[in-house]
């Protein structure tokens, strides 16, 4: 439709100016129709625009419809691209929380310092999540009760970075659950990606023991959070029989810690 009007214009356009002209040419003289141009025959004169009343008249009238059907096919053009808009829109806003979220989490794990057993060389980071696990936690001892207590203690000890830590990894978590019209799962892969498996078996003994137990454990089995969790620490833990078979993914536990993928 929009074509048609770019055609349709320029020519209305150019009728409407050789009418004029050749109306303003006879009244100066021309004489194309056997009529002399005086002030006696201005009436004359004027009348001689009537045709060209009427022309404008059409051609305004043309125009209009023209000009309604364009408005009508671009609103049913915006109709249709609306829900596409929208979805983009939502997408875009979607991944600056996740990665807001996903990149204030990495801070936190940076932040966190745990000093060894006479409060010296502290070690940092991801080295610090695994001296927590290793040397404050330990092995497990095969009593819930006694696993329960060890893993308390090591929480109210450093709160301040485990507490932080886990409320983050909820609320990416409930951040993609909550949000449609995405690949879920490629979000997840994504946070799955920068989990150490310190941090994993971490999450998971809050899941088991801590705070995680209403809220973030629905979460770590319905996206798989344990999926890259080492063989040895998910059987000497006994984390596979604390949850569903879903948190681990395809995961089978038959093959040893580099036979899986993220």
């Amino acid at each position: 439709m929009t074509d048609r009007l770019a055609r349709f214009w320029p020519a209305a356009g150019l009728a409407l100016l050789g009418y004029i002209a050749v109306v303003v040419a006879s009244g100066l003289g021309w004489n194309p129709f056997g009529e002399s141009w005086n002030f006696a025959n201005t009436g004359a004169f004027g009348d001689s625009f009537g045709p060209l009343n009427a022309l404008v008249a059409t051609v305004a009238a043309v125009g209009a419809v023209a000009a309604y059907r364009a408005q009508r096919e671009e609103l049913n053009r915006v109709k249709e691209s609306a829900p596409l808009e929208r979805a983009e829109a939502a997408k875009r806003d979607f991944e600056i929380t996740f990665f807001n979220l996903l990149g204030l989490l990495r801070e936190t794990v940076k932040e966190v310092d745990v000093p060894d057993a006479y409060n010296k060389n502290p070690l940092y980071g991801r080295d610090g999540f695994k001296r927590i696990l290793e040397e404050r936690i330990g092995r497990s001892t095969g009593d819930d009760d006694i696993d329960s207590k060890k893993f308390k203690g090591s929480y109210v000890r450093y709160r301040d970075d485990l507490a932080h830590y886990f409320r983050l990894v909820y609320h990416v978590l409930k951040h993609i659950k909550q949000t449609n019209s995405i690949d879920k799962m490629l979000y997840v892969r994504l946070l799955r990606a920068t989990l150490s498996n310190a941090e994993i078996v971490l999450i998971a003994l809050n899941c088991m023991y801590g705070g995680g137990k209403l809220k973030l454990k629905p979460l770590v089995e319905e996206f798989a959070i344990l999926h890259n969790i080492s063989t040895s620490d998910a059987k000497s833990r006994r984390i596979i029989a604390a949850f569903e078979p879903s948190a681990f993914g395809d995961r089978s536990f038959i093959e040893s810690d580099d036979d899986f993928a993220a």
